[in-house]
Parts: structure tokens; sequence; C-alpha cells
């Protein structure tokens, strides 16, 4: 495929007029009954026919009820599914009638202390929510609760305790559950006496059947006795509120296919020769983490694979025995066990910091994976294709880019206050069933991969966390939560400068039209006065563009033609060498110009005379130097053999002197061209010469490109666009500048203990 492809095939979206864009209705709080609101609510999921939604929540206040609540979306009718303040992380079948979640109450008789994951039959009825007890069960009272972290073939409960993911935990037929055993377990000996099984394995429970199923298994053991990963599957990077770190699973809504943030890695699948050293290195100080996929649909001999890495074992053209110096064994991100994360709690690997949702999101029938990755130490969202024959970098395509800082390397620029407009975190993500659309949430503002295609124009303040949708069928980006005015999101005390405080948690409905999402944004709907997280849905408004009835016959002789509209629509095609083509509609005959802006560095004048001064000194030096070289006549007038010897420079010769290099608004490319008529445009923009060497820095131009139009038909127009040029270059293995990164920060001598967390 072309360069040009895709962003051609995305042209006749981007060309419709603005109303095509996505709109939305209004948001709605519905973290409410029919008479208050709740004290605060968060980790919200939907049902997948939009009926049902569910959120953990206090209500009533000191004296009130907490726990997980579902509210019907048709009646408002809410109801209780589980008292107490230790419920967490819902999830809900596509019906509504099943709930799947952690809690540490022992609500079956049958329940091992410490964390267990229940499924709740909302169709059982239980108005108080509370435990179910043995007199009751044996009067013949069916308990709504079921026990799904059990041992296989039974209903006694699993020693050492277990975890639920938030939304993604639940098959959508409610009869699958997908956990983390939270601590060494007795999944193997079936006895709590004998914790033998290893912390952080994933697990399937079919209720039904009572079977439950190890997911991560070693490799050697897939075709024999399932075996758990020896020191964990799973790492730990979500966090609970601001509880501890919690390992977490995802499964598929159809329940063919798991998915996690795995640890441990070479133990789990194929890796390249060498390749395994190093991250069994890395893993003695600071775990290396990678996102694991496993069809369990397949069968037990089904393997893990990687959908992201350094190195790419399984690629077509790698041989066996083959190594990452070998292109065509190379990942998406060759460098990526070398990775630097500046001194954050943090993981080596695809993910360093353990604010960010790790779980890999599921479409429903698990083909497909969105991931929020930082291998090179910006958070960045990513969409993963993992049908067979593809290799990973193939598979993998990158959603979002953070705007490149000229000159500089920076480790997590979405922590640092000046960096939050182009590089800020993004922190959570969902997918939609059919896996056209991703939402996330960050708090940046400039998206300058396109596409997809950002039109929005950012708000002049910098609001807490937001909620943005990308519709991959039509490559547009656009944001979902809005203050008054589409201004930003703001809580009532105002707001600081990186936060991760606001939308968190999306959800989507089966058709991906509605969102459900929790925010401690207090600007959102009027009346919101709790001050604390609610949770909100909003509903993407169907496109009424669509083309109606074509009749086909002459054009009536008492019509003139209808005159076309005069705007400017411009889609921007990166070419390989930096270079950017814009293919622009124009209303007519005119004159179409285009320029682009962009901070680059820049030697101040006196820098500059300095260096020139410094030149001319050792020029001087060096012809000075010189003619003592030459032979000197004696008083005889006979030339001498043994010449002075040459005037040496001095070991502190001057060094070139001059202030450091600044950086400051050019125009680094422009084109102009003349138009006939009204249609498509391509109009060539090449870098001049003098920023050319930009375009092969690890920054590249980040540049505004302003077009304007000018012709007979009607005012003057100009269209706007961002985008990061950058020349394209082969695979290579890890940079210099990576090596010096690892020295700087303490990677290859001497390290201190791993800090734990």
């Amino acid at each position: 495929m072309s360069s040009r492809a895709l962003p051609i095939c995305a042209l006749a979206a981007l060309l419709l007029p603005a109303s095509a864009a996505a709109d939305f209705t209004p948001i709605q709080l519905q973290s409410t009954n029919q008479v208050e609101q709740f004290e605060v609510a968060t980790e919200p999921a939907i049902s997948a026919d939009g009926r049902y939604l569910v959120f953990t929540g206090t209500l009533g206040g000191a004296q009130g009820v907490s726990g997980i609540f579902r509210k019907d979306l048709h009646t408002g009718a809410l109801a209780l599914v589980v008292r107490g303040s230790d419920a967490s992380a819902p999830s809900i079948s596509a019906d509504g009638r099943y709930v799947s979640f952690t809690a540490s109450a022992q609500l079956t008789p049958t329940a091992q202390p410490g964390n267990n994951v229940y499924v709740r039959d909302m169709d059982v009825p239980t108005p108080t929510g509370e435990a179910c007890t043995s007199a009751a069960e044996q009067a013949g009272a069916r308990c709504p609760y079921e026990l799904a972290s059990a041992l296989d073939g039974s209903e006694e409960g699993l020693a050492g305790g277990a975890i639920a993911t938030a939304r993604v935990a639940l098959s959508a037929d409610g009869r699958e559950v997908a956990f983390v055993t939270d601590n060494a377990s007795d999944l193997e000996s079936h006895d709590p006496a004998h914790l033998e099984t290893p912390a952080h394995q994933v697990v399937v429970r079919y209720l039904d059947p009572k079977r439950t199923v190890l997911v991560s298994q070693t490799m050697k053991s897939l075709a024999g006795t399932p075996e758990p990963v020896p020191g964990g599957a799973v790492t730990r990077t979500l966090t609970s509120g601001s509880g501890p770190l919690l390992p977490a699973a995802a499964l598929s809504g159809d329940g063919s296919t798991v998915a996690w943030l795995g640890g441990h890695i070479p133990a789990q699948v194929p890796t390249l020769a060498g390749e395994r050293a190093v991250i069994e290195r890395e893993d003695e100080f600071e775990p290396y983490d990678e996102p694991l996929w496993r069809r369990i649909a397949d069968g037990p001999t089904a393997p893990t694979r990687r959908m992201v890495g350094g190195g790419d074992p399984l690629a077509p053209g790698c041989p066996a025995g083959g190594t990452l110096e070998e292109p065509a064994c190379q990942g998406p991100f060759p460098t990526i066990d070398q990775s630097v994360r500046g001194g954050q709690e943090s993981n080596y690997g695809w993910l360093g910091i353990h604010n960010y949702d790790g779980v890999p999101q599921l479409s429903f029938d698990g083909w497909t994976a969105a991931l929020i990755g930082d291998p090179d130490s910006a958070s960045n969202l990513f969409i993963v294709n993992m049908h067979e024959g593809l290799d990973r970098v193939q598979a993998l395509r990158q959603l979002t880019r953070e705007v490149p800082q000229a000159g500089q390397i920076l480790t997590n620029p979405g922590f640092q206050s000046g960096y939050v407009p182009g590089a800020g975190n993004i922190f959570d993500l969902a997918i939609s069933p059919d896996g056209s659309r991703v939402a996330f949430t960050t708090q940046r503002q400039q998206f300058p991969l396109a596409p997809p295609y950002y039109t929005e124009t950012p708000t002049a303040h910098i609001g807490v966390v937001e909620l943005y949708e990308i519709d991959l069928a039509n490559e547009s980006l656009v944001r979902v939560t809005h203050g008054p005015g589409d201004g930003p999101a703001f809580e009532a005390g105002g707001t600081s400068v990186p936060t991760t405080n606001g939308a968190l948690a999306p959800t989507f409905t089966a058709d991906g039209l509605t969102l459900a999402f929790a925010d401690t944004a207090s600007n959102l709907v009027g009346g919101d006065s709790n001050g604390a997280s609610d949770v909100f849905t909003v509903t993407e408004l169907p496109n009424t563009d669509q083309p109606g009835p074509v009749q086909i016959g002459p054009q009536p002789p008492t019509l003139e033609p209808a005159a076309g509209l005069w705007g400017l629509s411009v889609v921007p095609v990166l070419e390989p060498d930096g270079s950017v083509t814009l293919d622009v509609e124009v209303p007519g005959a005119g004159r179409l110009s285009a320029s682009a802006m962009a901070a680059v560095p820049q030697r101040s004048r006196s820098a500059s005379a300095a260096g020139r001064a410094s030149r001319r000194t050792r020029a001087a030096a060096a012809a000075a130097g010189r003619a003592s070289q030459r032979p000197r006549g004696t008083v005889a007038g006979r030339a001498s053999r043994r010449p002075h010897p040459p005037i040496r420079r001095r070991a502190t010769a001057r060094k070139r002197t001059g202030k450091p290099a600044v950086v400051r608004e050019r125009t680094v490319a422009s084109a102009e061209t003349s138009t006939a008529i009204a249609g498509l445009v391509e109009l060539p923009v090449h870098v001049s010469t003098g920023y050319q060497s930009l375009l092969r820095s690890p920054a590249g131009i980040y540049a505004t490109v302003r077009v304007r139009f000018t012709g007979a038909g009607g005012p003057p127009l100009t269209h706007s666009v961002m985008i990061e040029l950058r020349a394209q270059t082969p695979k290579t293995t890890a940079p210099k500048r990576v090596a010096a990164h690892r020295r700087a920060h303490g990677r290859g001598r001497s390290r201190p203990a791993p800090r734990r967390s």
C-alpha cells in the first residue's frame, strides 16, 4: 500500500459538510435517583442494549448506602446489586441481568476470607443486598450471588483471593468471568493448607458447568498439564482509587478471548535469541511488561501471543534463532526493553506508569484490541489486529502521538506542566464491541498524528482529564466532554496541571453510539453540586446527511444550476521524505497558497558572531603554526635544516562559545499554485533547505499549516491543520542516545534495590 492510500480513503468523509462530523446529545447525569444526587459515583459499566447502567457509589450521605447499584435508564428505577463499600469493579451482561464484581465480604457460605469475585443475578430479588446464609439455602431460598472465584468442578471458594476487572470481566451472556488471583492460591492443590499456585494467574470461570480454567500458562505446558507462570503472569498496573496496584485481565464479549498486561514474558510467549536474557535481567530490578492475548475458544493448546514488543520471532522471514539485529525479526519497537521512564514508579517495557489502564480492551469477538502504551516515554493509544497472517508491525496501528519537543528527549512529558497540552498522559480507554470506535481520557489537547483527524480548535485553558472518541470508519477524533460554551471541563475547586482527576472508565453500548463514563468535573451539566465523581451518559446523534432519493433525468429548463458552496477543505498527506501534499477541495478558480509555521531551534546572532570569531582565531593560530615550520635563513645566508618547533596550541585552547540554541516560530515551508475550476487540487509543500535536517531528528517538525484561497467567487478562505513532519527511516537497532540514557539513569551498572509497591 502506498503512503498516500489511507489518507485518500478518508478524504471523502472529510470533505463532507461540517454537520457530518459527530454530534452528541447533551450529557446526562445518571448517578441520581428521583430525589437526590449520589454523594459519589464511579466505575460505570453499561449493558450492550443500553438499558442498564451499573456503578459503585454512595447514596444518602454518612447515613446512606454504599455499594454497587444498577439503574434502569428507561424508567429511572434504581436497584442495589450489593451493599458494602468493599464492593468494586462491576461488569454487566449484554441484557443487564448479570453483574460481576469483587468484594471482600463473604456473600456465599463457601467463600474464603479475602477478596472474592461474584456474579449477581438481578432476576433474584434481594432488596437489602446482603449475604446469603446456609440456613436460607436449606430452606429453599435461591441465593442471588454466585461465587466465580471457586475451585474447578466445585462451588468451594478459591483460597488466596481474586480480583475482577471493571467493565470487561463478564461475557455478554453473563456466564463466563475472567479474574486474576491476588495471592498464592490452592487453584491446583484444592487444599487451603497448600497454596502452591503462584499469585497473579489469569483464570476464567464457566459458571454453568462449574469449570475453572487456568488461562495463563507456560509455553512448555500447553501440550500437557497446564502449568502456572512462575512469579506471576500479570503485572500490577491498575489502581483502585488511591488503593494498591491491582492485576487485571479482560474477557471478550463472546467469551472467546482473554487479554492481560503480562509479566515474566519469556515464560509465556516465544522470544528472540538474546531477547530473553535482556528481559530476565530487567525483571531482576524492575518489571518488564507486554500486553498478551490468548484465544481460549481454540482449545487448551491455543498459544499465548504477543501483541507488540521488541522482537517478533514468529514473523515471516525471521529465521530460527533470529536476533533483534535482523530487520525481519524486529517488532514495532525494537528498543522497547531499553526505554527510560525517568524516576516514576514504573515498569520497563510496553507500559511504564501504573496510573494508566494497562488492560487491553477487546472487541466483542476478541480479534481487535485497543491499548495504552508508552514504549517511547509518552503514553499513547494503539489498536492491534490479532488475526493470523500479520506480523506485529503490520498488526499494530498508532492512533495518537504527542507533540514532539524540538531538540529535547523527555521522559514522561505528560507529568510536566508545560507539556500537558501536547503530550498529556492518556489514562483510560474503551473499544466499541464492533471495534469501530475507541474512547479514551486525557488532558492532551493537540493531536498531530493524522489520520485520525482532529479538527476542533483547542481551548485557551487546560481543564481536568476529558473524554475523546475516535471513529475509525470516518478517521475522525472528537472531544466528547465540554464545559459551557465548548470550554474545558473543570472541577468545582478549579484544577491543577497536570492532574489525574476528570473523566475515566468509558464504556460503550453494542452499537457504539452511547458512552457511559465517570467524571469529577462539575460543569458538564447544570445542578451538579456534590463536588465529587459522578456517572454520566452521552449518545452520538445519527448522521442526518445521508443522500436522499436520486432522480435521473434532464434538468428542468426553467431552473438555473444551483451555485456551489463557497468553502475550503484540506487533507494533509504525509510523504516518506518528510514533505506533505495537501489535498485541497477548492470552490473555483483562484489562487491557492500554504505556509507552514513551526517552533524550531535558532542560534542567536551573538552566538553566531562568537562562533565566527572563534573560527577566525583558530584559522590565525593554524597559519602561525604553518609559518613556524618554514626553513629560516642563517647569518651566512644558508638555509637551516632545523626549523624552530611549531607553535603548539595550548591544551586549554578556546572552545567555541555562544548562547544555547533558542526556539523561535519560523516559516519552514511554503507553496502556492493557481486553480482554474472547482475541485480537488494537490499542493506539494516541501520544507526549506535550512530546516531539512530537523526532519531526520527524533522530534521532527511539528507545524501549523495555514492554507489560503482567494478567488472572484467569494471572500478569501483560510484553513489550518496541525501536522508532524518527519522523514521515515528503516528499522534500526538501539540508537546511541538510548545507550546514553541508560548510562545516565544507572542502567548497565550496579543499581539500588528495587522499589517495592
